[in-house]
C-alpha cells in the first residue's frame, strides 16, 4: 500500500511542510532527513513537488524555495531572496538582469546570475528557478540570448548554446561552440564577451551590443556574416528584447514590435530599431522590476 499511496502521501507532506514553513520556519539550510519522513513516502515522488526550505529532501536541497529565490517568507510578500545575495530578490532595487529573450512559442525569460524568471505568465507565482532546471545542458549563467527559426541561443562569455524549441529545449549536437564560429566577428575586433543581443520577430537581423557599440548582422550568412555598426545613445546595456506584444505592463508602441533595453535598475523602451538608431538621448526609464510584477 505504501507504494500505491506514495504520491498522495507525498502531496500531503508537501502541503504540511509549506504550512509549517510559514508558521514556524526552520533556520536556512535545515532540511528534513529521509528518516524523519516516515513510511510510505517515496523520495522520487517528493522530488516532483517544489520544496520549502526547512522541509526539503536531501537530493533537492540546492533548490529549497525559501533561500534560493522561490519563497514567500521574507516578510514583504514578495519572497525570492536567496543565499546568493540581493540580486535575486525579485522586487529589490539591487536586482540586476543579465539577459532577456522570448522563444517562438511566446515563452519569455529574464536571467539573473544562475537563475531565470518567466515573464509571460505568473500563473504559478513569480518564482525564479535555476537555469539548469530548464536547460540542464546549458550555461551556468547567461550574458545574452535570442531566438531564431525555432531555436533558442544562450550566450555565456565566448560560448553559444543552441537549443531546439520543439517539445521542450534540446541542445543541438556539437554545442556549445565559440560564438565567432556561429556568427563571425566584427572586422578587426575580437570580442571576449557580449552584453546583449536581440532579433525582431520575422527578421534574420541579429543585433549585438558590447560596451557602447551596437552591430547588426544577417544570421542567414552564418560565420561569414558582415557586422555593420549602428549609432545609438547608450553607453552600455545588460539585456535586450524585441517582441510584438507588450512586455508586462510596459508597452513601447501602440502596434507592431517594441524594443526593450535594460541597464541596471532601468528599463528603456523604443518603438523600433530605427527609433533607437536615431535617438540622441536616452528616453525616460521605467523600473526594470516592473517586468517581474513589482509595483514599486
Amino acid at each position: 500500500m505504501a507504494r500505491v499511496l506514495g504520491a498522495p502521501v507525498a502531496l500531503g507532506l508537501w502541503s504540511l511542510c509549506w504550512s509549517l514553513a510559514i508558521a514556524t520556519p526552520l533556520p536556512p539550510g535545515v532540511c528534513v532527513e529521509e528518516s524523519q519522513m516516515g513510511p510510505g513516502v517515496n523520495l522520487r515522488e517528493m522530488e516532483e513537488f517544489p520544496q520549502p526550505c526547512g522541509c526539503c529532501i536531501p537530493s533537492r536541497s540546492q533548490q529549497c524555495l525559501s533561500d534560493q529565490g522561490h519563497g514567500h517568507r521574507n516578510g514583504t510578500g514578495h519572497g525570492n531572496s536567496t543565499h546568493h545575495g540581493p540580486e535575486y530578490m525579485r522586487c529589490s532595487p539591487h536586482l540586476v538582469l543579465s539577459a532577456l529573450t522570448s522563444d517562438n512559442h511566446g515563452a519569455t525569460y529574464a536571467f539573473s546570475g544562475t537563475h531565470y524568471w518567466r515573464l509571460d505568465t505568473s500563473r504559478d507565482g513569480w518564482h525564479s528557478w535555476p537555469i539548469a532546471h530548464q536547460w540542464p545542458q546549458g550555461p551556468s549563467a547567461v550574458d545574452a540570448a535570442f531566438s531564431w527559426e525555432e531555436k533558442l541561443y544562450l550566450v555565456q562569455g565566448t560560448q553559444v548554446y543552441v537549443f531546439l524549441t520543439k517539445g521542450g529545449y534540446t541542445l543541438v549536437s556539437g554545442y556549445p561552440k565559440r560564438l565567432e564560429k556561429e556568427v563571425g566577428t566584427p572586422h578587426g575586433i575580437i570580442l571576449d564577451s557580449v552584453d546583449a543581443a536581440f532579433i525582431c520577430p520575422g527578421s534574420s537581423r541579429l543585433h549585438i551590443m558590447a560596451g557602447r557599440r551596437l552591430w547588426w548582422l544577417d544570421l542567414k550568412s552564418g560565420a561569414q556574416a558582415t557586422w555593420t555598426e549602428l549609432p545609438w545613445p547608450h553607453e552600455k546595456v545588460d539585456g535586450a528584447l524585441c517582441m510584438e506584444k507588450s512586455l508586462g505592463p510596459n508597452s513601447c508602441s501602440a502596434n507592431g514590435p517594441g524594443l526593450y533595453l535594460i541597464h541596471g535598475p532601468n528599463l528603456y523602451c523604443y518603438s523600433d530599431v530605427e527609433k533607437l538608431n536615431a535617438a540622441k538621448a536616452l528616453p525616460q526609464p521605467q523600473n526594470v522590476t516592473s517586468l517581474l510584477g513589482c509595483t514599486h
